[in-house]
């Protein structure tokens, strides 16, 4: 289109030919009006019955985080009723303290923390520990370690007999340093006063805090304080520790206290809860009366469905075109038409949105054609990297055989011969699943020449092993775990079969396995340029991809001391594809 085709498009703005000037005409008529009936009724709104709503609103906040604290202290006490000398892990400790034979003590105390460790992990607690306050000694040393700066005096919330139920507090754990609430009981072994229990539980009052502020859109803070209105905790510097509230005592559950409105709620174990709320925040939240609000919407409404039925009308019904055309392109459709629609902005904007899909389609075809080349090319580098990577390291079970004058060098010979063979090309032959997993098995026999170790090889028969795929594509997963995986006498597993619809090639080792940071750090050493580390599994990766598509997969599955299992998945889909 040239300029000159542009002109009789011109109308005078007068005739409100232009978006902008019909929407602003519309939405002024329709915002004006809305905005005068709702200043209208607000003054009414607002007058009736402010605060009823939020009060209610802050009361059930308030309840609700005070039943949190009050399950954690109960879970406490479970346990802690166990760990008394009736208890089931008491009897244990008790048992524990008495013996003195080595072989009686190791046993005593692994049922003590077999007991232990099951009634934690049903209720879910963090610590419990038996600890001795005159000597410092904590029995559970080595299986939960406490900071160097331990102690027991933390500010109490309610000292009831034997029990006393601590504030939140950090948790005195080495291993964290997360809000707890904690108890302290001291009747636990009656032959010796000096020990107590003492138990923590991560606390869900932070998380429950940022789940009410999300609720109720609201910047809520919390205090505890315990029966003389002392504050133990506070959550952030609204009040001070161990400072005395002098709250409203006019009121029982809420009230006003220096620019804050509160409301409280007690703790069964004793003690409260208070929620604190800015007196801003907290009329600015209060809910209208749903009748005289009503009457807004419904005017509002009104006027807002009149407004948008001329914006259909008017402007709007000019969209179906651009809209097709979207939507086309959106489908990877880029073959559209350049249609005028009588409207100026519209067409101008039809224009440009044209000429940016012809952009589009060349910037396409160039960036495919790179990325074509690119990845021939990468696959080349990578296969002619990886023969002399195992070239080496089959040479290197070579010499080894002729310094021990091994009878089997010719046969070891013959099957390296016939290894390089293939994986030069110069067999003449399309590589085949079945022929990868025969030469796979050849090279698990060469390298058993030099390394001290049992395998196992199974493979499901079926249709799939017939079709084509890139030379090598299993042989890297094996050597990595004879190389890096299997000490001398360790055992090799290798499987492949069909699983719905896919292919599944798993390799299992025996050896040292790898932590999560080593898993982590191989996956995505896989998807670094040419040149980096662990080329034998990033071959695999690239040549999986490119001849399989994106539902090929490589997991490794690994834990220290366990061994690993590495996968890999490619879809039956692909089976007739010609790699």
């Amino acid at each position: 289109m040239t300029r000159n085709d542009n002109v009789h498009f011109r109308i005078p703005s007068i005739k409100l030919n232009s978006i902008k000037s019909r929407f602003v005409f519309l939405i002024s008529i329709a915002v004006i009006g809305s905005i005068l009936c709702i200043q209208i009724l607000s003054f009414i709104v607002f007058k009736q019955n402010v605060g009823k709503n939020g009060k209610a609103v802050m009361n059930f906040a308030t309840e609700r985080l005070s039943n949190t604290i009050d399950e954690e202290y109960n879970s406490l006490m479970l346990i802690a009723q166990m760990m008394t000398e009736s208890g089931t892990i008491g009897l244990s400790f008790a048992k524990y303290l008495r013996v003195s034979d080595v072989m009686e003590l190791r046993d005593a105390y692994s049922t003590m923390e077999t007991a232990l460790v099951t009634a934690m992990f049903s209720s879910g607690i963090n610590m419990a520990i038996y600890y001795d306050t005159q000597t410092g000694m904590n029995y559970m040393k080595g299986y939960q370690e406490v900071s160097n700066d331990f102690s027991i005096g933390v500010i109490p919330l309610r000292e009831a007999s034997s029990v006393v139920f601590q504030a939140l507090h950090e948790s005195q754990s080495r291993f964290s340093n997360r809000m707890v609430v904690s108890i302290v009981r001291s009747d636990v072994q009656h032959g010796n006063s000096n020990i107590v229990a003492y138990l923590e539980n991560e606390s869900r009052c932070n998380d429950v805090m940022k789940e009410l502020c999300k609720e109720n859109n609201s910047n809520y803070s919390f205090a505890c304080i315990d029966m003389d209105g002392t504050v133990c905790y506070c959550s952030d510097d609204t009040v001070k520790i161990g400072e005395k509230l002098n709250l409203d005592e006019s009121v029982e559950q809420a009230g006003i206290w220096n620019h804050y409105f509160w409301a409280q709620h007690s703790l069964k174990t004793g003690g409260s809860v208070i929620l604190f709320q800015p007196i801003q925040e907290f009329y600015s939240g209060v809910r209208s009366q749903m009748g005289l609000f009503g009457i807004s919407i419904v005017f509002s409404a009104f006027l807002i469905a009149l407004t948008a039925y001329l914006l259909n009308q008017l402007i709007i019904k000019k969209n179906v075109l651009l809209q097709m055309q979207i939507e086309k392109v959106g489908e990877g459709n880029l073959e559209i038409s350049y249609e005028k629609t009588g409207l100026m902005d519209y067409d101008v904007l039809l224009e440009k949105f044209y000429w940016m899909v012809q952009k589009i389609k060349t910037l396409i075809n160039n960036v495919e054609e790179k990325e074509r080349q690119r990845g021939e090319l990468e696959k080349e580098l990578l296969y002619y990297r990886i023969n002399p990577h195992f070239l080496l390291n089959t040479l290197n079970s070579a010499y080894w055989l002729a310094r021990s004058n091994n009878e089997c060098l010719d046969q070891f010979i013959s099957q390296l011969t016939t290894f390089l063979k293939y994986s030069l090309g110069k067999d003449n032959e399309k590589p085949t699943l079945r022929k990868e997993l025969q030469v796979l098995e050849q090279y698990i026999l060469i390298q058993q020449q030099r390394h001290d170790f049992h395998y196992d090889f199974q493979v499901e028969q079926g249709e799939y092993l017939n079709i084509y795929v890139p030379r090598l594509i299993l042989q890297p997963f094996v050597e990595n775990a004879i190389e890096h995986g299997i000490d001398d006498g360790g055992f090799l597993s290798v499987h492949i079969g069909s699983d719905n619809g896919y292919i599944v090639f798993t390799v299992k080792d025996d050896g040292r396995g790898m932590s999560k940071e080593e898993i982590e750090r191989v996956l995505s050493s896989m998807h670094e340029p040419a040149g980096s580390p662990s080329i034998g599994l990033r071959y695999i990766y690239t040549m999986a991809k490119s001849s399989f598509g994106d539902n090929a997969e490589i997991k490794i599955k690994s834990e220290l001391g366990y061994g690993t299992e590495v996968i890999l998945i490619i879809p039956e889909g692909n089976l007739s594809k010609d790699v």
